[in-house]
């Protein structure tokens, strides 16, 4: 029996996603509808990895909506974190820590939401382990141990890149790939 990767998969989809993962939404909207976490990963979520992903989503919830990011840090955010990203670091260091990511955080999210206010927030993230990658305006990738977030990485360009779209054919050929090997069961590494 043929098997397809989790790897594999999970880009596949990642690729055909694109900027649809992302969505403007309304502020007051939002906290209406409470933490939505979004679909299960292509190729499924274990327990401990569906609790991971639950805690990315409401930590971005906490920040970004309820604006309560000094808040959201102490609850979910390990003492030890490393924020390896590029916008973090300017390049000069290995990671920012916990208390200038905090800082920055704070600085971008504790006013409250304006009426109307719209953010981009993330509709779609994927899991592998204690590694949560959410797709919104950008790509981030947390890892998540032991119920804290620990690491953080970007994985967008530091600078916005146009990419050209797949064809509405290519996107239906591999949606159907997708499709077809999650509905033989093929999906998974068994």
């Amino acid at each position: 029996m043929h098997t397809t990767s989790k790897f594999l998969l999970g880009t596949t989809c990642l690729v055909l996603m694109g900027v649809a993962s992302a969505a403007e939404v309304d502020v007051q909207d939002m906290l209406k509808q409470g933490v939505q976490v979004g679909p299960v990963t292509p190729y499924g979520e274990l327990k401990g990895e569906a609790a991971a992903k639950k805690i990315m989503f409401e930590f971005v919830f906490m920040n970004m909506i309820e604006r309560k990011p000094a808040e959201a840090f102490e609850k979910y955010v390990s003492k030890g974190y490393c924020n390896h990203s590029h916008l973090s670091t300017k390049g000069v260091k290995s990671c920012a820590d916990y208390e200038a990511t905090k800082a920055r955080w704070v600085n971008n999210w504790s006013k409250p939401a304006q009426p109307g206010e719209k953010v981009e927030f993330p509709q779609y993230a994927t899991v592998n382990g204690e590694m949560v990658t959410m797709y919104g305006a950008g790509v981030d990738i947390f890892r998540v141990h032991d119920g804290k977030i620990t690491d953080h990485w970007d994985a967008s360009p530091p600078a916005e890149v146009d990419v050209k779209a797949h064809s509405p054919e290519a996107t239906a050929k591999m949606n159907k790939v997708i499709q077809d090997a999650i509905a033989s069961g093929t999906a998974v590494d068994k």
